[in-house]
């Protein structure tokens, strides 16, 4: 259920982003990978940026949040989703 939750989240587009980052912490391996298919297909760097440019109290939650997962990187299958997170945190420090 939390896995095809986490699918539709990512049709709704970057405002889910954030929804969709903490997710990428459940204890299921499916719902992680589930999450970061949404966010690779239906978002890249340059939208969550725009979407997040101006709400700097977001901004500082998303960087920690990214750091938790970064560090916890061999839960997932799919490097791209590090790749991606590793760009946004990026541009998020400039």
């Amino acid at each position: 259920m939390r896995a095809e939750c986490a699918t539709g989240l990512g049709k709704i587009g970057v405002t889910a982003f954030r929804t969709l980052l903490l997710t990428l912490n459940d204890s299921q391996q499916v719902v992680r990978d589930h999450a970061a298919t949404a966010i690779l297909r239906n978002m890249s760097v340059e939208d969550v940026c725009n979407e997040f440019e101006s709400k700097n109290h977001q901004v500082q939650s998303i960087k920690c949040q990214i750091n938790e997962v970064l560090e916890r990187g061999d839960q997932f299958e799919n490097e791209e989703i590090l790749t991606f997170l590793m760009q946004l945190g990026t541009l998020f420090q400039q």
